[in-house]
């Protein structure tokens, strides 16, 4: 009869753990999902305005320091939409295609020294610029092996160590 009460007690407490811990990542996903759809919210309202140049310049000052992962899913939302909202001008025809590596790395590297919008979240931040302008030259969303295959990541590890 003890051993039956443990049992039960050992189950209880695993029930209660698994609740809490389901409770707070669905509460982290909401979050996330939140900061994503006001990011796109904002680069779509602030994209009305503007021309794609200037979505750097809002990023700057939106985003400027972004210390979450919340964060920085909206200022991905807020560059996606704020690229496709604004009035198309010469941007990205000066951003090099992702499958040509080593030119967007170079270009990441040139925009974050020239925006000073401090390098670890720049170079993410950037990288979208450099997606997003692709996707526009080629008239298609780019698949995700594509986003892999182009090594972007890899390769601005290596250019920065």
């Amino acid at each position: 009869m003890e051993r039956m009460k443990k049992i039960i007690v050992g189950g209880l407490v695993i029930v209660f753990f698994l609740g809490v811990v389901g409770h707070l990542l669905k509460t982290k996903y909401d979050s996330m999902l939140v900061a994503t759809s006001q990011g796109m919210l904002l680069g779509e309202k602030f994209g009305r305005k503007v021309e794609q140049s200037d979505c750097i310049t809002g990023l700057r000052f939106k985003y400027s320091v972004c210390d979450t992962t919340e964060c920085e899913l909206s200022a991905g939302g807020y560059i996606e939409q704020c690229m496709k909202t604004a009035k198309k001008d010469a941007f990205c025809s000066n951003v090099p295609r992702l499958e040509k590596t080593q030119e967007s790395v170079n270009w990441v590297l040139n925009e974050c020294n020239k925006n000073n919008l401090g390098e670890t979240k720049c170079l993410k931040y950037m990288h979208e610029f450099v997606k997003v302008c692709s996707e526009q030259k080629e008239n298609r969303k780019l698949s995700d092996a594509e986003l892999i295959k182009s090594s972007f990541d890899k390769s601005l590890v290596e250019k920065t160590k």
